[in-house]
């Protein structure tokens, strides 16, 4: 059985890689989540190529 999961949100590192404790629905949820803890503002961790991206979900059960 598949299931898509539209319209979630991600962090993307400047490196590509997709940081998977921050899947979230809502993006104001993802980027707090992975600001936890952080001396940076959001804002900064973008000069430096953090980035919040849209994505689909696809998930199988198997």
């Amino acid at each position: 059985m598949k299931t898509t999961v539209n319209n979630t949100y991600i962090i993307q590192d400047p490196g590509g890689e997709m940081v998977l404790m921050t899947l979230r629905h809502e993006r104001k949820t993802c980027i707090s989540n992975f600001m936890i803890g952080s001396a940076m503002t959001w804002k900064e961790a973008q000069k430096i190529g953090w980035k919040c991206i849209k994505v689909n979900v696809n998930f199988e059960i198997v």
